[in-house]
């Protein structure tokens, strides 16, 4: 029962770990068109 429990736990965050990052990598890649254009 309790590596039941861990393993949703951990499997929950792996899904919210790759969300973060996608959305982190989302935001850089924007701010880093924005940068670029502005050095311009």
């Amino acid at each position: 029962k309790e590596g039941d429990r861990i393993n949703a736990i951990l499997s929950a965050a792996g899904v919210n770990f790759s969300k973060l990052i996608r959305v982190f990598f989302l935001l850089f890649r924007k701010s880093y068109f924005f940068i670029v254009f502005i050095s311009i």
